[in-house]
């Protein structure tokens, strides 16, 4: 279930460029991705959303959203999450009805299934139910809130009635899960692995991919290995073990990160 979740902010700040209306500048065109990259197959486009929007399902979608996009999107889905502060990151506003006026709810869900440009897709790591929920979610966000009630409360048919008191809203959750890319670009020292010797002499090279939990104070504390060549995992763990990240906060609160990074053996300099 984690692997669902590793590339989840990553997916909805490719919603957020995918909705822009304003056309790039001149300066930045000979940096975007071609446009046949860009485009979504008509049929994606026509998909219908099996998933009606009902309360169980803005609920899924609310709940995903809130421990892996709101780092970045915001709690209410304003764009101004902390992640996207620190990253100076430009997003839409869900709440504006604008935001997602041009896109089809199969064109968002093709998005978070195949990614765009830097932004990976979930593919089917994600159950396509809980693709739609989140297309669900979204949507909703734009949709005017129920107004206000009266600051005269009737409970029980009784004007100014003692109410029940309000749940407590959960707590923030205090580890998330990030992309790769929004991970690195939080490093800030990355002490490179020494070529085990063994390695060398075989002439071995290739990639250790490893999943880290990194603690609120940017330390790597724990390092489970997914893939790579047994003569090059060692040197990967004791380079990564070292390496700083910057601290990430989650609505004003430390969180600790979860995500997947490669260090690449590479036998030319």
């Amino acid at each position: 279930m984690k692997r669902v979740l590793f590339a989840a902010a990553a997916a909805l700040l490719l919603l957020s460029a995918a909705a822009q209306e304003e056309k790039p500048s001149e300066s930045k065109a000979q940096e975007a991705k071609p446009a046949e990259e860009a485009k979504i197959p008509p049929e994606a486009a026509q998909k219908p959303n099996p998933v009606k929007p009902t309360e169980a399902s803005l609920e899924a979608g609310k709940k995903f959203y809130s421990t892996q996009c709101v780092m970045c999107h915001g709690k209410e889905g304003d764009g101004k999450g902390d992640l996207a502060k620190e990253m100076d990151l430009k997003l839409r506003d869900y709440r504006q009805p604008e935001a997602l006026k041009g896109l089809t709810d199969g064109e968002l869900f093709y998005i978070l299934s195949t990614g765009r440009g830097k932004m990976p897709g979930q593919g089917s790591r994600m159950p396509e139910e809980q693709k739609w929920n989140v297309v669900n979610y979204l949507r909703s966000l734009a949709k005017p809130k129920a107004a206000a009630s009266s600051e005269r409360t009737v409970v029980g048919g009784v004007l100014g009635g003692v109410a029940a008191e309000s749940p407590a809203k959960p707590d923030a959750p205090r580890r998330i899960v990030v992309g790769s890319r929004v991970a690195e670009a939080k490093i800030i020292d990355k002490p490179l692995p020494a070529y085990p010797r063994e390695a060398l002499a075989a002439r071995i090279a290739g990639v250790v991919r490893l999943k880290v939990l990194i603690s609120e104070e940017g330390n790597v504390r724990q390092i489970e290995v997914i893939s790579g060549h047994p003569l090059l995992v060692k040197a990967a763990v004791d380079a990564v073990k070292r390496w700083r990240y910057q601290q990430t906060l989650l609505n004003g609160e430390l969180v600790e990160v979860e995500t997947v990074v490669d260090v690449t053996f590479s036998l030319n300099p």
